[in-house]
């Protein structure tokens, strides 16, 4: 059985990211397995052909102790939503950020800080954005080009994978069931 511990922050985003991925594996027509260690600790067993993945959700960072040396250097730019660490390899796998904040000011920009710190460490890392929000005027706004630019360009330097997805449309700015950016980034994540 391999494991891998998503940690997030909170259990409500880990639990979020393995729904996902569970939603996914079952529409493929394999076996999942999810229950609750001590209560309230998610586990996912999802069964392939040949193997067993054993993802364990660690929510709240700060909760748990000792943190993973590797993982504490990430924290330290700024707390991904969740990212998937390998115990046995001591190495990060994947980081991600999703935000519900509006996309139209500033919001979008603060948390750029996360996907440059992961960037440095060759962490691929997924961006989760709204591509439409309401302004505080009312309006409807496209999201800054800024995150995106970064990420290609970090891309490039670090030769990692550093991605911008949009969920949403205009007709319905900041909703998650629209767009195409929530199911890229779990096909991705799923393979």
């Amino acid at each position: 059985m391999k494991e891998i511990e998503l940690w997030a922050d909170s259990f409500h985003e880990g639990h979020w990211a393995c729904e996902h991925l569970y939603n996914i594996h079952i529409k493929k027509k394999l076996k999942v397995i999810k229950y609750f260690e001590n209560g309230f600790i998610p586990i996912y067993e999802f069964y392939f052909d040949k193997e067993i993945l054993k993802i364990k959700v660690y929510g709240s960072h700060k909760s748990w102790s000792p943190i993973p040396k590797k993982i504490e250097k990430l924290l330290a730019w700024g707390k991904p939503d969740f990212l998937a660490y390998d115990p046995n390899l001591k190495k990060i796998l994947f980081a991600v950020e999703e935000t519900a904040a509006v996309p139209t000011g500033n919001q979008a920009l603060q948390r750029c800080e996360r996907l440059y710190g992961a960037s440095r460490d060759n962490i691929p890392f997924w961006y989760l954005l709204s591509e439409f929000g309401v302004h505080k005027d009312g309006g409807i706004r496209t999201d800054s080009i800024w995150p995106t630019i970064m990420a290609i360009k970090l891309s490039i330097k670090n030769i990692t994978p550093s991605i911008v997805l949009h969920y949403s449309d205009i007709e319905n700015p900041e909703g998650y069931n629209f767009g195409k950016g929530v199911n890229q980034l779990f096909n991705a994540l799923y393979k």
